[in-house]
């Protein structure tokens, strides 16, 4: 079974990224659930799929100092790197575009399979 038909059979918001962090594949209950967090650029890093203010500045995501305590990058970077399963992690997104909250709040979890992080994205 291809991997978007899979994620898009899943009834929770999955965002899958290979070990580079770049996202892969987003499944539409992500999309529906977190219209204005999560955009619709699948092939590039976290800054365009989960809306990141910081990723649109100058240095891009992953340069700033805002990124190296981003939730987000660390569990996918942990979960890749040991294999371990992570669970209900607190992240944050802070949004540039005024018609969005300033910051949505998210709990991640994250789970490695073979050679792709799935990161489970709820609101608390």
């Amino acid at each position: 079974m291809p991997l978007q038909k899979y994620l898009d059979s899943l009834k929770i918001p999955i965002v899958a990224l290979n070990r580079d962090g770049r996202v892969i594949a987003v499944n539409c209950e992500a999309r529906r659930t977190y219209p204005g967090t999560i955009g619709e650029e699948a092939s590039e890093w976290a800054d365009k799929i989960f809306e990141c203010a910081h990723a649109r500045l100058a240095e891009g995501c992953g340069n700033k100092v805002h990124c190296s305590g981003c939730a987000i990058r660390l569990a996918t970077a942990e979960s890749y790197g040991t294999g371990e399963s992570l669970r209900d992690l607190p992240a944050y997104i802070s949004h540039c575009a005024s018609d969005y909250p300033d910051k949505t709040e998210l709990l991640i979890s994250a789970d490695r399979v073979d050679r792709i992080v799935f990161l489970r994205i709820v609101k608390p």
